[in-house]
């Protein structure tokens, strides 16, 4: 399950940032780790909580991708607006070549918002990307631990003609990679180690972690 390889990269020995992007298998949405299961009415759609915070991502109609850090790199020790909006200017680069006109969202959630039931596609926070009509393009989530932090980010351009083909794909993985200056990870990896990853499926899929809230 993805979130469950999400949460794993938290706990693995990576020494280099890591790209993950990757799709859903079935009808899906995450919620933030602090929302109110109970208030989601989304049938025929697997609801999962994320490790994150945030709100409603409706992965039916995204593309989704995770960054990792260790703690020795820059990002580590810097507030998470700073890093959103470094993340964020990268993936702009790769929307504009498509010819969007997109830019970074100047403000920051207003505060009578109800987190609990939040829709994150529909509530731009401070440097989300939004289009100018004010739609919120990309988004993403933050979580740290000892080893490192995860970025769990997603695009939606469901009211673009655009795919989420291979070359969308690949521009997506450059800009990062460059922009980011990505490298590919020395030491084991957390898809090898199943005493991480085991666990974290059985969390990600029961009702305990899931409707907890």
């Amino acid at each position: 399950m993805n979130m469950a390889i999400d949460e794993a990269l938290l706990f693995s020995f990576i020494d280099k940032p890591l790209l993950r992007l990757y799709y859903w298998d079935r009808p899906s949405i995450t919620i933030g780790y602090f929302q109110s299961y109970a208030e989601m009415d989304y049938p025929g759609c697997s609801i999962i909580r994320r490790a994150t915070g945030g709100g409603v991502v409706d992965h039916r109609k995204s593309f989704t991708f995770t960054l990792f850090f260790p703690k020795e790199h820059p990002f580590y020790k810097m507030d998470r607006y700073s890093t959103y909006e470094i993340i964020d200017k990268a993936i702009l680069l790769a929307l504009e070549s498509y010819g969007l006109e997109v830019h970074l969202h100047p403000i920051d959630i207003p505060d009578d918002i109800n987190r609990k039931t939040m829709r994150c596609y529909s509530q731009p926070a401070k440097f989300d990307i939004v289009d100018l009509r004010g739609n919120k393009i990309c988004g993403g989530a933050q979580k740290k631990s000892k080893q490192g932090f995860i970025h769990q980010g997603y695009i939606d351009l469901s009211n673009y003609e655009i795919n989420y083909d291979q070359l969308f794909e690949n521009k997506i993985k450059n800009v990062l990679e460059k922009e980011l200056l990505l490298g590919k990870p020395s030491e084991k990896t957390y898809s090898k180690d199943q005493s991480i990853v085991g666990p974290l499926f059985e969390k990600y899929g029961s009702k305990k972690w899931n409707e907890k809230r």
